[in-house]
């Protein structure tokens, strides 16, 4: 069995998450295409996909946990 965190995600924490996706991604996709405004729109994309995700899944589980 999984084991849960004692305390949720901080909004700070679930940005730094996100964040650090759009870096990954910006840097994979710059160096695959060699296009950084590419890697900059992918970056974008994914760092506000992540958020959104995170944030969800952060109320789901806080949900879960609750009742």
């Amino acid at each position: 069995m999984a084991s849960h965190p004692s305390r949720p995600l901080r909004p700070v924490e679930l940005l730094a998450l996100a964040g650090a996706m759009a870096v990954f991604t910006g840097l994979a996709v710059g160096l695959v295409t060699r296009e950084p405004l590419l890697a900059l729109l992918f970056a974008l994309g994914v760092a506000v996909v992540g958020v959104l995700v995170l944030g969800v899944l952060a109320l789901v589980i806080g949900e879960h946990r609750r009742g």
